[in-house]
Protein backbone atom coordinates (compact mmCIF):
# COMPACT_ATOMS: atom_id res chain seq x y z
CA UNK A 1 0.00 0.00 0.00
CA UNK A 2 1.14 3.49 -0.64
CA UNK A 3 0.81 6.59 1.12
CA UNK A 4 -2.28 7.96 -1.44
CA UNK A 5 -3.75 4.44 -0.94
CA UNK A 6 -2.91 4.81 2.52
CA UNK A 7 -4.91 8.29 2.87
CA UNK A 8 -7.88 7.18 0.54
CA UNK A 9 -8.29 4.39 2.83
CA UNK A 10 -8.21 6.65 5.77
CA UNK A 11 -11.46 8.44 4.18
CA UNK A 12 -13.34 5.44 2.94
CA UNK A 13 -13.56 5.14 6.39
CA UNK A 14 -14.73 8.02 7.24
CA UNK A 15 -11.98 8.64 10.06
CA UNK A 16 -9.70 11.51 10.80
CA UNK A 17 -6.44 11.00 11.26
CA UNK A 18 -6.30 11.02 14.78
CA UNK A 19 -9.11 8.71 14.90
CA UNK A 20 -7.51 5.88 12.90
CA UNK A 21 -4.23 6.82 14.76
CA UNK A 22 -6.01 5.46 17.84
CA UNK A 23 -7.55 2.32 16.23
CA UNK A 24 -4.36 1.16 15.02
CA UNK A 25 -2.46 2.03 17.88
CA UNK A 26 -0.22 4.72 16.40
CA UNK A 27 0.08 8.06 17.03
CA UNK A 28 -1.86 10.85 15.02
CA UNK A 29 1.25 12.52 13.48
CA UNK A 30 2.62 9.02 12.56
CA UNK A 31 -0.69 8.95 10.53
CA UNK A 32 0.25 12.03 8.94
CA UNK A 33 3.45 11.23 8.11
CA UNK A 34 2.31 7.80 6.48
CA UNK A 35 0.23 9.79 4.15
CA UNK A 36 2.92 12.75 3.18
CA UNK A 37 4.85 9.12 2.01
CA UNK A 38 8.00 10.49 4.37
CA UNK A 39 7.41 7.46 6.29
CA UNK A 40 7.38 4.08 4.79
CA UNK A 41 4.19 2.10 5.84
CA UNK A 42 5.14 -1.35 7.62
CA UNK A 43 3.22 -4.35 6.53
CA UNK A 44 1.22 -5.21 9.51
CA UNK A 45 -0.13 -1.14 9.02
CA UNK A 46 -1.05 -1.60 5.52
CA UNK A 47 -3.07 -5.52 6.69
CA UNK A 48 -4.57 -3.99 9.69
CA UNK A 49 -6.04 -1.04 7.36
CA UNK A 50 -7.27 -3.35 4.70
CA UNK A 51 -9.00 -5.90 7.32
CA UNK A 52 -10.73 -2.35 8.30
CA UNK A 53 -11.94 -1.95 4.60
CA UNK A 54 -13.29 -5.28 4.27
CA UNK A 55 -15.29 -5.24 7.21
CA UNK A 56 -16.59 -1.61 6.50
CA UNK A 57 -17.86 -2.76 3.23
CA UNK A 58 -19.41 -5.90 5.06
CA UNK A 59 -21.22 -3.51 6.94
CA UNK A 60 -22.21 -1.48 4.43
CA UNK A 61 -23.44 -4.51 1.86
CA UNK A 62 -24.83 -6.36 4.35
CA UNK A 63 -22.52 -9.17 4.13
CA UNK A 64 -21.37 -11.36 6.37
CA UNK A 65 -17.94 -12.90 7.02
CA UNK A 66 -16.87 -16.74 5.69
CA UNK A 67 -18.90 -19.56 7.45
CA UNK A 68 -17.14 -21.93 9.16
CA UNK A 69 -18.46 -25.82 10.23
Amino acid sequence: MDYKQFKAARLKLGMTQGELGAYLGLHRLTVLHYEQGTRRIPGPVSLALSLALTEKAREVTGESGPQHP
